[in-house]
């Protein structure tokens, strides 16, 4: 009883307005049940009221008066959902609510339990009540099995509900926990049209309530919700377990007038309806605990395109239908009484992984406040990263699963809906690795299969593979072109996941993919160290020509392919790839460092510009040591001379940040300062609430909100994959033991040999002689043959990109061929029309500069210049 021998510190600690104490911090928005792309309820805490627009979601963080959210909250296109999900309890006579709207909205008006704390770890969300003196810890839990993917996979998350059998002596205690039809379909005010069912089932000691709608559509999204799938309630059998479902007004007043229910299951009649239990503690006390588990099982989970004659050049191709990974080993009634009866051995690994991610998070950065700041934000990352992830299988030509299958998709979330998007999971790798490295391969092998299958004509990576849950793949070539990007992408988190793993388990598979990822690695080699004008991860600021970032990205690849191919004894290549980035980082710091020697720029052409340079990440976790320290410490250097209030703003264009990128730059300073800033600060704005959201990774760094002007409406990143990228400090720790690198035998930054900035004696070469502006005149000459095909695509894409995706998938038969996928409409895609020519390194002011000193223009314009 742990976690009941914390109930004195919590009526002793300091209170926050009548709301209790909050354990790390009381954070923008508490996750609940969060497990998938469909299963995400949050308490919104309501954090700032003079925010634009007002952030009056939440209630400061109390679990009573106001129903859980959807990720959506209030946020965006999709509108304020809730999820209908009340808890009453009843002492004495008198009924107190712990969870949920339900006095004054459906019953009459009524005193809520006080709640006392309030604590968030990696795998839980708990809070303690006191309920006219009797005190009881309610915990939303949701496991991770790093180790255990079956388990990992069951779409499941824990209610549990403890009542303090010292302080419940004397006492009546009865409880009541209930959903509503909210949780099923995304149509609430519209039952006549889109009416659902229940079933109740009680075996094997499990009560479940399965909630669907009666005519589901498959592959089919309404305001972000599933449309399809048997949405299920579930309650461990006790002693004096009641269940019960009518209209919800008919089963709280009865519990609120007898403390039970009659076990009757009515017919669903119109919104409203309540999927309740209710327990009795008082006729059998020595029991005070009651278990329950909400989530979704769906059947297919999402479809994925495959070529029928791969590797060819054959278009012809299939949809195939992916499953659940449980359903391999269980029916859906076996998987929820396997969920149920699993839960004190979950409860052991969620408290042992939970300490495992505060202790490693707090070390690695050297303890401290520090060490407790950066805890604090890892521990909130966790769920909502991995629950934009599912665990797939599909079926054999007899309809029999087929385990050794295993894929797993991604859902872009709130950017937009996109389906495995490939610069999305790549910030979310340092979850993944850390957690265990087969994540990262059955993430990046859709991307594989599709790229390798002869479907996708492009020579550089695709950017995604639909929009969740249809992936239809981009057979015409017109995805959202992020060439450099998704191709260095794919290159560094292949040879990332190669070293942990080992080259007895990783050389089979770099063999396999060592085609395509060459043929990335030389369109890298044309496009990385004098960008075209393109996009780049950061896509909501627009394309942008010469990129000092997203060159360094390309180098790093390059290098990265040489470790690879001289891992698979392809001695000749890694010579070559290896040359071709040495000389190339050179070249690039030459182009990239402003003319006094402060920082490195946003941009070649500008040098007054600058940006947050995280893409050297790929260079110090892969141990290419390419870069040479001096480039570190100039950076290293100048971010506190730019930090605001809430962090480093990502580039010189804007106030706003990244905040998956603000701890990949801290966990390449060079100095403990620098470092701390970064992680301080981005706390600090965790830790303030400026929104009421889940946890936002785009934001103001100057005031904490939603990014602005020059944009209307608001973009709103939340609930993103990309917190996992929060993860880079123990990424890195993981691979430097992979790498054998060790405080007595420390990361080599590059070779002076290749410190162009700092003067190394050694470096040679007659462009390195030029200027700058004669070696950034003599490159961009250089022609490129994938140039006009690269800007053709962004055309393409800028004229297509607020097409709204397919309702509903197309024939199986006709999808592949015919059928161009259109990127979902999204706010932020909205926002690439928006004129910008004024603005620093952006059309016309980016390139007066080069006009002036001379230079012709050699890119074709983008669609912002």
């Amino acid at each position: 009883m742990k976690a009941i021998n914390s109930f004195q510190q919590a009526l002793e600690g300091k209170k926050e307005a009548g709301k209790g104490t909050f354990t790390p911090i009381a954070p923008p928005s508490l996750p609940l049940a969060v497990k998938g792309p469909y299963i995400s309820a949050w308490l919104p805490t309501g954090g700032n009221l003079n925010a634009t627009p007002p952030n009056a979601a939440g209630n400061g963080g109390l679990l009573a008066g106001q129903d859980p959210a959807f990720w959506t909250t209030g946020y965006g296109a999709n509108g304020d959902y809730r999820l209908g999900w009340h808890g009453l309890i009843r002492v004495d006579n008198t009924t107190y609510q712990w969870m949920g709207n339900a006095f004054g909205t459906t019953i009459a008006k009524g005193p809520n339990a006080e709640q006392l704390s309030a604590e968030y770890t990696a795998t839980r969300t708990i809070f303690k009540f006191n309920a006219n003196g009797v005190l009881f810890t309610v915990t939303f839990m949701t496991p991770v099995w790093p180790n255990d993917l079956v388990r990992q996979s069951i779409p499941l998350s824990y209610l549990h509900v403890e009542i303090d059998s010292k302080s419940a002596q004397n006492h009546y205690v009865q409880l009541y926990a209930d959903i509503d039809e909210r949780w099923v379909t995304a149509h609430v005010e519209e039952f006549e049209t889109y009416p659902y069912h229940q079933e109740f089932k009680d075996l094997k000691g499990v009560a479940r309530y399965y909630l669907s709608r009666d005519k589901p559509q498959v592959y089919t999204e309404f305001r972000q919700r599933a449309e399809w799938g048997q949405v299920t309630w579930a309650a461990r059998d006790r002693p004096a377990i009641y269940a019960r479902n009518n209209n919800n007004v008919v089963t709280q007043k009865e519990f609120l007038d007898t403390g039970i229910l009659t076990n009757t299951r009515d017919r669903v009649a119109g919104d409203n309806n309540a999927f309740a239990y209710a327990v009795d503690f008082d006729s059998h006390q020595g029991n005070w605990d009651a278990l329950f588990a909400i989530g979704q099982f769906r059947d297919p989970y999402v479809n994925y395109i495959r070529a029928k004659n791969p590797g060819t050049n054959s278009t012809s191709s299939y949809q195939e239908d992916r499953y659940g990974l449980w359903a391999a080993n269980f029916t859906m009634d076996e998987a929820t009484t396997f969920f149920i009866d699993d839960f004190e051995n979950a409860q052991k690994q969620c408290i042992k992984l939970d300490e495992q991610v505060a202790s490693d998070s707090k070390a690695v950065v050297g303890g401290g406040d520090t060490g407790d700041h950066y805890a604090a934000i890892t521990t909130l990352s966790v769920r909502q990263s991995l629950a934009t992830l599912e665990l797939t299988i599909s079926k054999d030509k007899k309809g029999n699963y087929n385990a050794n299958d295993t894929l797993i998709f991604l859902k872009e979330i709130s950017s937009n809906g996109d389906m495995s998007t490939v610069d999305v999971f790549f910030p979310q790798f340092p979850l993944l690795t850390y957690l265990n490295p087969e994540f990262l391969r059955l993430v990046m092998l859709p991307i594989f299969e599709y790229t390798e299958s002869g479907l996708y004509p492009n020579k550089w990576c695709v950017h995604d593979l639909g929009v969740y849950p249809n992936a239809f793949g981009h057979n015409d070539g017109n995805d959202e072109p992020m060439q450099v990007e998704e191709s260095g992408n794919m290159i560094l988190m292949t040879l990332h996941w190669a070293q942990l793993v080992g080259k007895k388990v990783a050389v089979p598979f770099l063999r396999k993919h060592y085609r395509i990822m060459r043929q990335w690695a030389e369109f890298l080699i044309e496009d990385s160290l004098i960008p075209s004008s393109q996009l780049s991860t950061d896509d909501f600021a627009g394309v942008l020509a010469n990129q000092t970032n997203l060159a360094i990205k390309g180098i790093e690849g390059i290098a990265a392919m040489g470790v690879i191919a001289e891992w698979i004894g392809e001695t000749k290549n890694a010579t070559n790839y290896r040359n071709i980035s040495t000389e190339y980082v050179k070249k690039w710091q030459k182009l990239a460092v402003d003319k006094k020697k402060t920082h490195l720029k946003l941009a070649y052409q500008d040098d007054k510009s600058w940006g947050t340079l995280y893409n050297l990440i790929g260079d110090r976790i892969l141990n290419l040591q390419l870069v040479p320290k001096s480039v570190y410490d100039l950076q290293d250097k100048y971010y506190p001379t730019v930090a605001q209030k809430y962090g480093v703003p990502l580039d010189s264009r804007h106030n706003w940040t990244k905040s998956d990128w603000e701890m990949w730059a801290s966990s390449i300073a060079t100095s403990d300062k620098t470092r701390n800033l970064f992680i301080d600060r981005l706390f600090n704005f965790y830790s303030d609430a400026q929104t009421d959201a889940p946890m936002t990774d785009l934001y103001e760094s100057t005031t904490g909100d939603f990014p602005k002007q020059p944009f209307d409406p608001l973009i709103y990143f939340i609930a993103r994959p990309v917190v996992g990228g929060h993860f880079m400090h123990l990424a890195i720790q993981k691979a430097d033991k992979a790498n054998k690198i060790s405080s007595s035998n420390p990361y080599k930054y590059g070779p002076k040999s290749n410190d162009v900035l700092g003067g190394g004696a050694n470096v040679t070469g007659t462009d390195l002689a030029l200027s700058q502006d004669e070696l950034f005149k003599k490159e961009s000459a250089k022609p490129k043959p994938n140039d006009a095909a690269v800007q053709a695509k962004l055309k393409h894409w800028d004229e297509h990109k607020n097409d709204a995706p397919p309702s509903s998938p197309p024939s199986k038969q006709k999808v592949l061929d015919a059928h161009k996928t259109k990127q979902r409409a999204s706010l932020s895609q909205q926002l690439f029309s928006v004129p910008r020519s004024g603005e620093d390194c952006e059309g016309v002011a980016c390139w007066e500069p080069l006009k002036a000193m001379g230079f012709k223009k050699k890119h074709s314009k983008g669609p912002d210049e």
